[in-house]
Formats: structure tokens, C-alpha cells, sequence
């Protein structure tokens, strides 16, 4: 809850002072999949964190809206680095519809939309980038 939820807070708060002087601007939170679904094996204190940041990009833009600011969030499915991916199981992998994990490109560009005049009227919403998993029950655990 410390790093998960409470350093999302603290950020978005100094962000905040920053472009209130500034005369607005965008933030993008990272939360995840977790914070929308709940699977075994990420811990009761991990979805909670998850969920809360969504809510949280949720509940902000009647706050920052007026001042000329708007928050949204990317929740990432799996997506691992290079040491991790070998460690996928396959029947996980074989429940993503787009048949591969995510990678950090696909998280890149999902936050440059969001934070882009393309999404100016974008604001308190969570982005699902899990490769469409979270359409369906997932079964294995990570």
C-alpha cells in the first residue's frame, strides 16, 4: 500500500502544484489489471492497491477538471520483462486472446495517447492493455 497506492497519491499531488501554476496538464497513472479482475496468486493487499488507484483516477477530475487537468490510467495485464517471460505458463499465455504477453512498447503507447490532444476529452478513465484476457475467466496463476 506504501509504494502501490499511497506513492500514486504523493506523485499526482505534487504533479498537481506543478500544473495548477502551470495552467493545467495531463497525468497518466500505472495501475494494472489486478485493480478490474482478481486471480489467485497477487494477494488481497495487491488488488486493493490496484483497485484503489483506479477509483482514485476516477474520483479526481471533479478536483482537477476546473483547474485544467486530466488523469487517467493504464492497467497492464501481463506484461513481463526479458527475465520474467520465461516463466509465463503457457496455459496463461494461452488465455491471452491476442496470443503474447504485453510488452513495455504497448504500455508506451497507450500513455502517449492518453496524455495526447487525441484524448483531450479523456479524463477519470482506466485503460484495460492486457491483450483482452480480462474478457474472459482466467484460470492459472502468475
Amino acid at each position: 500500500m506504501a509504494v502501490n497506492l499511497r506513492g500514486v497519491f504523493l506523485c499526482t499531488q505534487q504533479a498537481v502544484e506543478v500544473m495548477e501554476r502551470n495552467g493545467g496538464g495531463v497525468i497518466v497513472n500505472i495501475g494494472s489489471q489486478a485493480g478490474l479482475t482478481v486471480t489467485r496468486g497477487q494477494g488481497v493487499h495487491y488488488h486493493a492497491s490496484k483497485a484503489a488507484i483506479s477509483h482514485m483516477t476516477k474520483a479526481l477530475p471533479f478536483e482537477l477538471g476546473p483547474l485544467g487537468i486530466r488523469i487517467n490510467c493504464v492497467a497492464p495485464g501481463v506484461t513481463p520483462d526479458e527475465n520474467i517471460a520465461p516463466l509465463i505458463p503457457a496455459e496463461l499465455l494461452g488465455q491471452i486472446p491476442l496470443g503474447r504477453p504485453g510488452s513495455p512498447a504497448d504500455l508506451a503507447g497507450a500513455c502517449a495517447f492518453l496524455a495526447s490532444a487525441d484524448a483531450a476529452y479523456i479524463t477519470g478513465q482506466t485503460l484495460l492493455v492486457d491483450g483482452g484476457i480480462s474478457t474472459g475467466a482466467m484460470r492459472a496463476t502468475v
